[in-house]
């Protein structure tokens, strides 16, 4: 798709924009009650939903490691192929995938909307930090920082909105679905679209089909996995997948990625 006219591409990736924020408005979603009744309850070391709470300390492992492996890499080597803007975008998606080792461990020790609240919100900015190193690595860090911004605004703000909507007795979580997932469908279009300016750009779609892979497991192969023998369940199991995600969109790709010619 890259070989198409510019302005074509660019329209494109503007109106995959307006449609998501559209999509906003459009329905109106109330939080599944159900989704708080994971497969496996188990409580250990004193730990209730064990499982499910100690296997975000992936997210911990990841967050931790990549912010040492950026501060390293950085002084060793200044003149890296990341800009300084660039930098600070990572520096935020893994500072927020730290972030959601304390906030789903949170929500996972007693599950309830209130809990899903501080689950969900660290993840909003490590959503909008993805699609800002994939709009940075086309457009630039600036394009890209300016992306991360708005997108966590709008997926924040909906966040806030649905929590505002429960005390209403409405309980519309919809715009907080729409605004993230829908970033994620902005971002594939930018990839599509449009080559990186720097090599090792697959890392991005590895990331991305890993965290859809997991995703899979997060409700619908939840109890399928725990039954089978009861070890892990998906729920538990789509963190670690997760975390493996993000792990791998830094590490598959800055330690070796250089200018493209063309860039």
């Amino acid at each position: 798709m890259n070989t198409l006219p510019l302005r074509l591409r660019l329209g494109l990736l503007a109106a995959t924009g307006v449609a998501v924020f559209i999509s906003i408005f459009v329905f109106s979603m109330p939080q599944p009650g159900t989704y708080h009744m994971f497969a496996d309850a188990r409580t250990c070391l004193g730990i209730p939903n064990f499982f499910n709470t100690a296997s975000n300390l992936g997210f911990l492992v990841t967050g931790l490691s990549m912010l040492i492996f950026l501060y390293v890499r950085r002084r060793q080597f200044p003149g890296m192929f990341i800009e300084r803007g660039e930098l600070w975008i990572f520096v935020v998606l893994y500072a927020s995938t730290l972030l959601v080792t304390f906030g789903s461990g949170y929500y996972h020790l007693a599950p309830d909307n209130a809990g899903l609240f501080w689950d969900r919100l660290p993840m909003t900015l490590v959503a909008s930090a993805f699609v800002g190193t994939i709009i940075a690595d086309r457009f630039g860090a600036r394009a890209g920082l300016a992306t991360l911004a708005v997108l966590f605004v709008l997926s924040a703000g909906a966040l806030v909105y649905w929590r505002a909507t429960q005390s209403m007795a409405q309980d519309n979580v919809w715009p907080y679905i729409a605004t993230v997932y829908g970033s994620l469908s902005f971002a594939v279009v930018a990839m599509i679209s449009f080559p990186s300016r720097y090599t090792h750009a697959h890392a991005a779609w590895v990331t991305f089909t890993i965290y859809m892979t997991a995703m899979a497991f997060d409700t619908w192969l939840d109890a399928p996995l725990y039954t089978m023998g009861a070890i892990l369940s998906g729920h538990s199991l789509k963190h670690l997948l997760a975390a493996v995600a993000l792990f791998w969109l830094g590490w598959g790709a800055l330690p070796q990625r250089r200018a493209r010619p063309s860039a």
